[in-house]
């Protein structure tokens, strides 16, 4: 099989992560079958796809609203029921909840219907891919394969095979990669958190410690970081973008995490104030603070 030969996709997955890696493959020209649990998650899904992620790429200049209602149609979907797998899946990639117990599970439940050629490959920021490749139910066929947030412009993708992956699907996933304008970086060893998560969680735990200690407030730590290093946002806004759950969740297992920092997070979660998907985090939204014009005064040109 080559790059080209694969044109259907399984995404199984319904978060915000799912639809960036949707949208990816549509943009590019594949089509993709979601798997979701419920009826009323496909519109979930394709609000997600068109309005969070689509529609600032457009207004950003990238592509048209035409080409965007075109990609769209490309997408379809099975409900509750792993066994509608069509037959012509050439890859599947999975980003369900950031848990051990449910990454085993949904792949167990989906590896009696798989094809017997597909690529099998798992979205996981946090965790070992091996402790749950056997479920896949072909460990020679699995990888890790890692996106970044928003993937259309943050193009790198971390590709981490398993000990029994066979060297024919690693790459073929690379090539496939490319086929859809992704940069693939191929790890040398399995390391949760990858290349650019691990450097970004020590930066968010850092500003974390910051806080912490009374170092500054968040405000002040987020424009220390905008200015000195020319970025659109700092760890807190970067945090709330993400998701304070799902951040939570990856920085709980990460090993480089400061623990007396987790609490901060726990009080969000506790007050439902998960960052940009829930309107408050850190900040408030849609226009937080970080993004005001008066928040960063950037270099200008004297005259």
């Amino acid at each position: 099989m080559k790059a080209e030969d694969i044109k259907k996709i399984l995404v199984i997955g319904a978060g915000t992560m799912a639809a960036h890696i949707t949208t990816q493959f549509v943009l590019f020209g594949r089509e993709v079958v979601v798997y979701v649990r419920s009826e009323d998650k496909k519109q979930v899904v394709l609000d997600r796809v068109r309005n969070e992620v689509m529609a600032p790429r457009i207004a950003e200049g990238y592509f048209t609203d035409e080409y965007a209602d075109k990609a769209v149609k490309n997408i379809s979907f099975i409900v509750g029921d792993p066994s509608l797998v069509p037959d012509d899946i050439g890859l599947v990639s999975e980003s369900v909840y950031e848990d051990y117990e449910t990454k085993e599970a949904v792949w167990k439940s989906f590896a009696p219907y798989l094809p017997k050629d597909a690529i099998l490959t798992t979205d996981s920021s946090s965790l070992y891919p091996s402790r749950y490749a056997a479920a896949s139910g072909a460990p020679e066929r699995f990888l890790a394969w890692h996106f970044y947030m928003p993937s259309f412009y943050r193009n790198v993708t971390d590709i981490s095979p398993v000990a029994e992956t066979k060297q024919e699907y690693v790459d073929l996933l690379i090539e496939f990669a490319k086929s859809i304008h992704m940069n693939p970086c191929l790890l040398k060893k399995e390391t949760p958190g990858y290349l650019a998560n691990n450097m970004l969680y020590s930066f968010v735990d850092m500003g974390l410690t910051l806080y912490r200690t009374g170092a500054a407030g968040i405000e002040q730590i987020d424009r220390a970081w905008m200015g000195v290093r020319q970025e659109q946002t700092g760890p807190f806004g970067i945090l709330d973008a993400a998701g304070i759950d799902t951040m939570y969740l990856i920085l709980k297992e990460w090993y480089g995490t400061t623990k007396e920092n987790l609490p901060i997070l726990e009080e969000k979660l506790t007050k439902g104030e998960l960052g940009v998907k829930t309107g408050k985090g850190f900040y408030t939204y849609p226009n937080p603070r970080h993004q005001d014009p008066d928040f960063l005064k950037r270099a200008s040109k004297v005259e």
